[in-house]
């Protein structure tokens, strides 16, 4: 069997080499055929790797070396159909699982070239221009490189010159639980992480980098937009990131304890969190003006005591007409001056507003605690000055709201050590909040 593997793989790259050379050498051809009769072989051979693996290939695709990329599931078969599946929102359609099918091709016009000759939403959205004129800027068309194996192809973007592989998927996996341990992974690491920074392990110094919708950005004598993706088994670069090791740093895995982004063939390279814990709520509070919401639904981890007290305050609210929709940490900035707060917001006949109580705010790095608890100067009288209509103090009343929301805090991990986006804050008698950072200053 890997002898016939072998010699498939032989031949093929011979009738490569013979295809690309000059009709005028063709009565040196040792295989005696004209070059219609040579494309056709090379054409039977190529659509045969693709049509004979029953449960089709993984494409990882990224539309160029500095964009998101994306994992994209497809079958061939021998009518020239191709059935594509994705699970993302690429589409500005949501996260989902989408599968569709469009016509494909081998064509000879420039070189050996696999399409897709009909429109795929699913795939053509990279290729496709959108609204502003450019979208992904994508391929559809990709030459085939040498040499072709039984398990992968390796192709390059006609318009772009990206570099596409295409890996040979398990008999036995189901297309949609392809995608479980891809969102998995996004997850517990970069979910929700735009505008962090990470530090890269590695090379002659410690790298800053920012990320951003899939996209790791740094700066020494130029500046780096890395591409990336997640896979199954963890994170991939498009491109190596410099090392001083001279290793191909191109996939990388979570450690044991979820800190760290270890490299897969150099564990010495390793891509980890710039803030964790405490510098990691305060950077959001002080650098980034986000909100810290406070998650109190029954799918959330806060405890169920304090859970009912929160929805006690909003039945309160909705008794006087008002339907409060977050609670959140943040920090109100007027005229240079910050004031930590709670902030309430909540609308009355289909209007927003805001109401806030002001508090004082302390944070122990060494400890990992932080502090909240209301302002001895706080106008109590005068809670939601953005509404008058209803009386924050005398409604809901203030004592309240301090024995919910105000206390002292550990800060723990909600996903992982890695993924710092929502926090546990775990406070006395058995007082435990989940909030998430919602990039959403005031």
């Amino acid at each position: 069997m890997e002898t016939d593997m072998n010699k498939r793989l032989i031949y093929t790259m011979l009738l490569f080499g013979v295809v690309c050379t000059s009709c005028s050498r063709e009565e040196a051809n040792i295989f005696d055929k004209s070059a219609i009769e040579r494309q056709q072989e090379i054409k039977e051979m190529v659509s045969r790797q693709l049509v004979e693996a029953p449960n089709g290939w993984e494409m990882v695709y990224f539309p160029n070396a500095e964009s998101h990329g994306y994992c994209i599931l497809m079958s061939f078969n021998e009518n020239k159909v191709a059935h594509i599946a994705t699970q993302n929102d690429a589409q500005g359609l949501g996260h989902l699982y989408r599968q569709d099918s469009c016509l494909w091709d081998i064509d000879f016009t420039q070189g050996v070239v696999l399409t897709f000759n009909s429109n795929s939403g699913t795939f053509h959205i990279f290729s496709d221009p959108q609204d502003d004129g450019l979208g992904f800027q994508g391929d559809y068309e990709f030459s085939i490189m040498q040499p072709i194996t039984t398990n992968r192809l390796k192709l390059k973007g006609k318009k772009t010159g990206t570099y596409i592989y295409m890996n040979r998927i398990g008999a036995s996996l189901r297309w949609e639980d392809y995608f479980r341990p891809v969102d998995s992974y996004d997850w517990v690491t970069l979910c929700g992480n735009d505008n962090d920074h990470f530090l890269f392990v590695g090379y002659d110094t410690v790298i800053d980098m920012t990320f951003k919708q899939g996209v790791f950005y740094y700066k020494d004598t130029a500046e780096h937009y890395m591409g990336t993706l997640f896979t199954p088994t963890g994170l991939h670069f498009y491109e190596t990131m410099p090392n001083k090791y001279g290793t191909d740093a191109l996939d990388y895995v979570l450690n044991a304890d979820s800190s760290r982004l270890v490299c897969t063939a150099n564990d010495k390279i390793y891509i980890a969190p710039q803030y964790v814990g405490v510098s990691y709520y305060l950077n959001k509070l002080d650098k980034e003006k986000v909100r810290w919401t406070i998650n109190y639904l029954d799918r959330d981890k806060t405890d169920a005591t304090t859970r009912a007290e929160i929805q006690k305050i909003i039945q309160t609210a909705a008794k006087n007409g008002a339907t409060i929709s977050r609670f959140a940490f943040t920090q109100l900035v007027n005229q240079k001056q910050v004031t930590p707060i709670l902030l309430i917001d909540y609308t009355i006949e289909n209007k927003l507003f805001q109401g806030y109580l002001p508090l004082v705010f302390s944070s122990d790095e060494k400890a990992q605690t932080i502090t909240y608890s209301l302002a001895s100067d706080a106008d109590l009288t005068n809670i939601s000055p953005l509404a008058k209509r209803l009386d924050l103090t005398e409604k809901l009343g203030v004592q309240r709201l301090v024995k919910i929301f105000c206390d002292t805090y550990i800060l723990k991990s909600c996903i992982s050590n890695f993924n710092q986006t929502q926090l546990l804050l775990v406070g006395s008698n058995g007082k435990i909040m989940q909030v998430t950072a919602d990039n959403q200053a005031l």
